[in-house]
């Protein structure tokens, strides 16, 4: 999953494997790769970018706010708060009431921090 850049989804494979339980009786190799499983979490971590939709006006003054992510809905209450994302291109759309919309885009790289403002225009 790392190597294919979907680092959100090995970021919770390795998080599973390292929070598992094992028997004092499990082999040896299954402590190994849950060990394995650890080291390889805390080295992922800094590589996952993060990405922050604003809009313009603010969201709080705004009704009926439906926000698209690569054409996925995302819940409106996670505007302004920095999300955890693969790398890669994202496309943001944006409908509000009373007829506004807005769209932009983004590209990530591994370990970025960024910020999206969609201008939400009538």
């Amino acid at each position: 999953q790392a190597l294919m850049g979907r680092l959100i989804e090995a970021q919770e494979s390795y998080a599973t494997l390292a929070h598992l339980t094992l028997t004092p009786q499990a082999p040896a190799i299954f402590r190994e790769a849950k060990d394995t499983g650890r080291a390889e979490l805390a080295r992922l971590s800094p590589r996952i970018p993060t990405l922050r939709i604003e809009t313009s006006p603010a969201a709080s003054s705004l009704k009926s706010v439906v926000v698209k992510v690569n054409g996925a809905q995302m819940p409106a209450d996670l505007l302004g708060v920095a999300r955890p994302v693969n790398p890669g291109k994202y496309h943001v759309t944006i409908t509000a009431s009373p007829s506004r919309t807005g769209a932009g885009d983004m590209d990530l790289k591994e370990g970025e921090a960024k910020s999206l403002e969609v201008r939400l225009a009538p």
